[in-house]
């Protein structure tokens, strides 16, 4: 559901755009927030075309090469909107595979925990300088109107690393305390 939207989303937002194009918007403008298998972007177009909800049209790029633009119908801002309207009824159940590990805890070694956990450590704190940067390098861009709104996302992701990165640091406090006692 959630490329479909996005999909719909991007080619109401900028107008036509072939495959391309779409899937470096996307790349570029959400992948830090929304969970999307960027290699699916094609099918979904197509099957979106398919059904209905797309328009499309051959056009010719600069390099004599035919391509294929596509944009959003009624039917496909009907869509739009039913799916956009579901994510905000729809409860969201978070799952944290670490909070599983730790559960399970007894079945590995303090030395394993200690060097998963400071692994994940690296990850968010890197996650962490790369959403700054990307925010930073975004809000310069984005036309006055999206501003607030991309903000609160970026504000959303720094938050959550930031928090994450805490945590890390607390469980490796706690097994190294094990470790030493």
């Amino acid at each position: 559901m959630e490329l479909k939207l996005v999909i719909l989303g991007f080619l109401k937002r900028f107008g036509p755009l072939h495959g391309y194009e779409l899937k470096e918007k996307i790349a570029n403008e959400v992948s830090d927030f929304v969970n999307v298998k960027l290699s699916n972007v094609y099918y979904h177009l197509e099957k979106l075309h398919e059904e209905g909800y797309l328009e499309s049209e051959k056009d010719i790029s600069p390099v004599k090469k035919e391509i294929i633009v596509f944009s959003i119908n009624k039917r496909g801002l009907s869509l739009f909107h039913e799916l956009l309207e579901k994510l905000l009824i729809q409860d969201e159940n978070i799952f944290y595979k670490d909070d599983v590990i730790l559960f399970f805890a007894d079945e590995y070694s303090e030395n394993r925990l200690i060097q998963y956990f400071n692994k994940k450590l690296e990850n968010e704190n890197y996650k962490h300088k790369y959403i700054l940067n990307h925010r930073k390098l975004t809000l310069k861009y984005l036309p006055e109107n999206y501003r607030k709104t991309a903000d609160a996302v970026f504000r959303h992701s720094i938050i959550h690393t930031e928090a994450e990165i805490k945590w890390c640091n607390e469980v490796i406090k706690l097994f190294q305390g094990e470790k030493n006692e």
